[in-house]
């Protein structure tokens, strides 16, 4: 990046950029990037954010992941495909009510449903039955290899990240902050990373769990394709993303 000399000092927006492309940067050089590479995606990316600057950043609807775990959530909690005990009912793979395909589209997934349900399948989050029909094997999707659906999850929590940032320091941000918060030390002993691990694991999945069984209680079921287009604007994207690390 350029360095910026105008005779005043940079403003907190530019160091906290130029931090964030520093981190980046390094990131994806130590994960194997050639520097070639990051140079021309700086370039790329900075012309798209000059054509597209009053535009929302979307994830397609076919490859958010969110909608497989609403999907899944579902599966869970609506009377249409629960059996006589409260549990997941085992479904076709593709058809109408009640399948997988058409638990996918009461998520409000309304695109390539089939391609959907092969990946729930490839990626093992429903296994099929005896009978040839699949039950979920967790409530939640948890995505097992670097694809569309992962690399569009990691993108948009990057993003969040950064909004949420620069909200929490405006007027109305300060008035009314959005969660941001992290615990870290720099020395814990390494006998306790298993523990560490096992400890995150459990408190944040039940944080998790708790967030998207509210989000899923209150969020907006459409019927139809008109329904999803007229509500589109009386609604909004919420969430919250969580991650541990160890150095």
């Amino acid at each position: 990046m350029r360095k910026v000399n105008n005779g005043k000092a940079p403003n907190g927006q530019l160091i906290l950029a130029r931090r964030i492309f520093t981190a980046l940067a390094l990131v994806l050089r130590q994960q194997g990037t050639a520097l070639e590479d990051i140079r021309t995606l700086c370039i790329d990316t900075a012309n798209r954010a000059e054509s597209d600057h009053a535009g929302k950043v979307r994830i397609p609807l076919s490859k958010d992941s969110a909608l497989l775990g609403s999907a899944l959530a579902l599966w869970f909690r609506d009377s249409r495909f629960l059996d006589a005990v409260g549990m997941p009912k085992p479904l076709r793979a593709y058809g109408r009510s009640p399948s997988v395909e058409s638990l996918l589209r009461a998520a409000d997934m309304r695109r390539h449903t089939k391609e959907s349900v092969r990946f729930l399948t490839q990626a093992g989050l429903i296994v099929p039955t005896r009978s040839g029909k699949f039950v979920p094997t967790n409530r939640s999707a948890r995505i097992p290899s670097t694809d569309a659906y992962f690399v569009e999850h990691i993108a948009q929590g990057v993003m969040k990240l950064i909004q949420t940032a620069h909200f929490n320091f405006t007027p109305k941000g300060r008035r009314q902050p959005l969660l941001q918060r992290a615990a870290s030390i720099r020395k814990l002993p390494r006998k306790h990373r298993a523990a560490f691990r096992d400890y995150v694991a459990e408190q944040g999945n039940a944080f998790v769990t708790n967030i998207d069984d509210w989000l899923e209680a209150r969020a907006i079921r459409p019927n139809s394709r008109r329904d999803s287009q007229g509500l589109q604007a009386q609604s909004t994207s919420a969430g919250v993303y969580a991650f541990a690390y160890i150095d």
